[in-house]
């Protein structure tokens, strides 16, 4: 039954050169998981040059190939977002998502991360300047939410924020404008995009996980380890920011049960967030 997940830590910790396939598999019990769970490009980056069975590597190959090619379309178009919003000097980043598959994970990451739709980031104050722009370039909104635009774009659905999260309890602790101050430039063959700070990336990715998805998406959770696997992050900064949002608690529940399912030796790191929470009067 652990298999999933160790097959999934051998990817986030890419030591796939190392992994050994037990005879006894049940290939449909885990392709099962793996389609439940949007895992297919996972695995199949992962049992490159192992022996698969046709019908299971036939559906991971065209699950990553979609995956790749949606990603793909969905960067070009985003791309093109950020052209008449910097025209408009309008700050603006990608988050989760777009920014994963083309700042976060390995170098074929757009093949390797699924997902629903496009998410990115403005200032509350920028909203209806964002809305004249792309009317003025023929983007035309389909949904107006409490703190988002969504457009939907090629049949490529674009949801604009001015606030990382939606619920009211929750909405004032992020502000956003202190995010997009840290937004640093990526350059893809494609063209220019923005993504956040890998800080404020991980502290965009746990709060989004816990508070909008109660951390039932494995692939949400894999996407924190990733970050804090391969990149060079300030936890100081980030238990201070979690300390004045008093969000300290929600991180400890959510990095702990990251580290319980791929192991990534945090003991340390929680220890930063502990010193906080018990003086934290948040209520999750």
């Amino acid at each position: 039954p652990k298999a999933p997940t160790l097959i999934i830590n051998i990817f986030i910790k890419r030591e796939n050169k190392g992994l050994l396939v037990p005879d006894c598999l049940d290939w449909i019990w885990v392709n099962d998981i793996i389609f439940n769970y949007q895992l297919g490009p996972i695995f199949r980056h992962t049992f490159a040059g192992h022996e698969v069975p046709e019908f299971i590597s036939t559906q991971w190959n065209q699950k990553q190939l979609i995956t790749f090619v949606k990603n793909t379309r969905a960067t070009v178009l985003a791309i093109k977002l950020f052209k008449i919003m910097d025209a408009a000097a309008i700050p603006s980043v990608v988050i989760r998502g777009l920014s994963l598959s083309n700042h976060i994970y390995p170098g074929d990451g757009a093949s390797l991360r699924p997902m629903c739709d496009v998410d990115m980031l403005i200032r509350p104050c920028d909203r209806e300047n964002l809305k004249k722009a792309l009317e003025s370039e023929a983007f035309y909104t389909t949904k107006r939410l409490r703190s988002q635009l969504v457009y939907r774009v090629n049949n490529i659905t674009f949801e604009i924020h001015w606030s990382l999260l939606t619920p009211k309890r929750y909405r004032l602790a992020v502000d956003s404008e202190a995010f997009l101050e840290t937004r640093q430039r990526v350059d893809l063959p494609e063209g220019r995009i923005y993504c956040l700070s890998y800080e404020y990336e991980l502290i965009g990715l746990v709060v989004h996980a816990f508070v909008h998805h109660e951390l039932k998406g494995i692939l949400a959770l894999v996407d924190i380890a990733i970050l804090i696997e391969h990149y060079a992050l300030d936890w100081q900064f980030i238990a201070e920011w979690c300390r004045k949002a008093r969000l300290s608690r929600m991180f400890v529940f959510t990095l702990s049960l990251v580290d319980y399912l791929f192991g990534l030796n945090l003991e340390k790191k929680l220890l930063l967030f502990e010193q906080f929470s018990s003086n934290d009067a948040e209520d999750f």
